[in-house]
């Protein structure tokens, strides 16, 4: 039986390898995954533009079928963000890549790719500031609303609830369909 020799002499001489360059066309379907999350948060801020416009003209079936919309844009914004990170991983092996250390990496990175990724950022920019504003604008009209619902009906009517004597009710007993 003959003595192996050792696969490497020095194990000091070893290096880390290269991280592989993605295949031809890779940076094309970059591109395209951050164009599609763009365009899906460009439509997401239109439906947040229309809920604050159902918000300022009380149109509550309006702001309810805007909200389904927005969940559904989410949806499929959390879609095309595991795409991204399919695509990621086929060219870098890697999903949790972000676009900065592309160039860091050594991996040519377009002017189209990089104008791609400043308009999924601004995009981004917008509509977070616009989540900010409609989160606010809706718990203060809800606010507004719980108010008109508890003058309309009055703090001292009767409730349905048994509360102590000499008491006051809270008028938590109720029930208000708002959609009459």
């Amino acid at each position: 039986m003959m003595n192996a020799a050792p696969l490497f002499e020095d194990a000091t001489m070893l290096e880390p390898m290269p991280a592989p360059m993605p295949a031809a066309g890779w940076t094309g379907r970059l591109l395209d995954c951050l164009q599609s999350e763009t365009a899906l948060l460009r439509q997401l801020e239109g439906i947040l533009q229309a809920q604050r416009d159902a918000v300022e003209t009380a149109d509550l079936d309006t702001l309810e079928q805007n909200t389904y919309q927005a969940r559904r844009v989410l949806r499929t914004l959390t879609e095309a963000r595991r795409r991204r990170a399919g695509v990621l991983e086929v060219g870098l092996g890697r999903t949790d890549v972000t676009l900065d250390e592309l160039e860091r990496r050594g991996i040519p990175v377009g002017q189209d790719l990089m104008e791609a990724r400043s308009d999924l950022r601004r995009t981004a920019r917008r509509v977070e500031i616009a989540l900010k504003l409609n989160s606010r604008l809706l718990t203060e009209a809800s606010r507004t609303n719980d108010q008109a619902a508890r003058t309309l009906l009055g703090g001292d009517t009767p409730s349905a609830t048994w509360h102590p004597r000499g008491t006051r009710s809270s008028g938590s007993g109720r029930h208000l369909n708002r959609r009459v």
